[in-house]
C-alpha cells in the first residue's frame, strides 16, 4: 500500500472511530453498578432561562403545575434574558404561588442561570428550557431516582412532540436513538458526558458558569465529574420538546454547541488526562474526536481526489461526491419547503459542516451565550 493510500485509510478510520468503533467498545466494556443513598427529596427549584419565549413559557409552567407536586416544596424561577416580547407579562399573569419571574437585562443565558441559582431557595435544582413539557409523573420520578441514586446529576432524555402532546411527525430520529445508546452505556460504565438541556443537580455541585462562551449543561456535567460525582442518563424518564425542528436553526445550534463545547471542555482540560480514566476516554471519543471527525472526513475527500488513478481513491471520491450531490438536492428541497425524502443524507452533511464551523467559532472566539433560536447573535 502506498503512502497516499495509508493516509486515506487512517483518515477514514479516524472518521469512523467515534461513529462506529466507539459505540462497539462501549457495548463490550464491563458496567459498574450505581451506588445508592436512598434519600427522600421533598424540595425542588426549577430553573428556566428564557429569551422571547411568549409562545412556549406558559405551557411549560402549566405542565409543571399539572405534574404530581403534592407535598413538594416547589419553586419555579423564570429568568428573562432581556426578552423584548411578552414573556415576562405572560408569566406574571399566571399569578402562581410557585412562580417567581426575574426580568434581567440582556446578559446571556449563562449569567441568567447563575443569577437564578443564587435566587433559588432549595438544594435540588432542575434545569429545563421553555419549550420542554413535563409529563404528569415526571417530577415524582425524577426526584425518586435522584434521591435513590448516589449521583451528582441525572440527565433526562428529550423526545420531540407537537404542542398538543402527540408524537411529532419526525418521531425520535435515528441519531437521537444512537445518542441515547451511547449516553446509556457511558452512564452505566462511569459517567455520561453529554446532556440534552434538562438535568437535575444538587446546589452544592453546581458552580457558577464563569464565561458566556461555555455550554451551561456541559459545564455542570464536567463540574460534577471533577467533584467525583457520577452523571447518570435516565433513559426512562423522558421530557418532551414541542418546538418544531427547523433545519436551518438546527444547523446554527450545532455550530454554537461545538464552539461552546470545545471552550467548556478545555476549561476542564485536567479531565482530558489519562489519569482521569473513563471520563477522559469518553470526552476524547464522544466529544473531541466526534467533532473533529468532520475535518477527518473533509481531508479524506480531498485526499481521494488526488488518488483517482487508484480503486481506493476513486471509490472513496465517488461515494463522497454522490453524497454531496444528494445532500445539495435535499438542501434545495428543504429551502423550498417541499417534501424532502433526502433528510438523512442532508442531516449527515449539514451536521459535519456545522461541526467544522463550530470548531472555527471556537478557534476565533466567536461563540457566546447570548442566544436566540436562530443561533448566535
Amino acid at each position: 500500500m502506498d503512502v497516499m493510500s495509508i493516509i486515506l485509510a487512517v483518515l477514514l478510520i479516524l472518521f469512523a472511530y467515534p461513529l462506529v468503533i466507539y459505540p462497539i467498545i462501549l457495548a463490550i466494556l464491563p458496567k459498574n453498578k450505581l451506588k445508592y443513598r436512598n434519600e427522600t427529596i421533598n424540595s425542588l427549584s426549577i430553573i428556566i432561562a428564557a429569551y422571547n419565549e411568549e409562545d412556549h413559557i406558559v405551557d411549560c409552567i402549566e405542565s409543571i403545575l399539572q405534574s404530581d407536586i403534592s407535598g413538594l416544596n416547589l419553586e419555579i424561577l423564570v429568568g428573562s434574558d432581556g426578552s423584548n416580547d411578552r414573556t415576562v407579562e405572560f408569566v406574571k399573569a399566571l399569578n402562581s404561588e410557585y412562580v417567581r419571574v426575574f426580568d434581567f437585562e440582556r446578559q446571556g443565558k449563562n449569567q441568567t442561570l447563575n443569577q437564578l441559582v443564587k435566587e433559588s431557595k432549595n438544594e435540588n435544582l432542575l434545569f429545563i428550557d421553555a419549550d420542554f413539557r413535563l409529563k404528569e409523573n415526571s417530577i415524582k420520578n425524577i426526584l425518586e431516582n435522584f434521591g435513590k441514586l448516589d449521583v451528582g446529576i441525572i440527565i433526562c432524555p428529550i423526545e420531540m412532540r407537537t404542542k398538543s402532546g402527540e408524537d411529532s411527525k419526525e418521531g425520535e430520529s435515528i441519531y437521537q436513538k444512537y445518542e441515547s445508546y451511547i449516553r446509556r452505556n457511558e452512564s452505566e460504565i462511569a459517567s455520561c458526558v453529554n446532556s440534552l438541556g434538562s438535568y437535575i443537580i444538587k446546589k452544592d455541585i453546581f458552580d457558577s458558569i464563569p464565561s458566556d462562551k461555555y455550554c451551561d449543561d456541559l459545564h455542570s456535567i464536567l463540574t460534577s465529574i471533577k467533584k467525583g460525582k457520577r452523571v447518570y442518563f435516565d433513559e426512562n424518564n423522558k421530557i418532551y420538546e414541542v418546538r418544531k425542528s427547523n433545519f436551518f436553526e438546527d444547523y446554527s445550534r450545532r455550530k454554537r454547541l461545538v464552539g461552546g463545547g470545545l471552550s467548556t471542555i478545555f476549561a476542564f482540560k485536567d479531565l482530558l488526562s489519562i489519569s482521569n480514566g473513563w471520563s477522559a476516554f469518553f470526552l476524547w471519543s464522544h466529544k473531541i474526536l466526534r467533532w473533529f471527525s468532520s475535518l477527518f472526513l473533509l481531508l479524506a475527500y480531498v485526499t481521494s481526489l488526488f488518488m483517482l488513478d487508484t480503486h481506493f481513491g476513486l471509490i472513496t471520491a465517488y461515494l463522497f461526491s454522490v453524497l454531496l450531490v444528494i445532500s445539495a438536492i435535499g438542501f434545495l428541497l428543504e429551502k423550498a419547503k417541499m417534501p424532502n425524502p433526502l433528510k438523512i443524507p442532508l442531516f449527515f452533511v449539514s451536521m459535519n459542516i456545522g461541526f467544522i464551523k463550530g470548531i472555527l467559532h471556537y478557534l476565533y472566539g466567536n461563540q457566546n451565550a447570548k442566544w436566540s433560536r436562530k443561533g448566535l447573535d
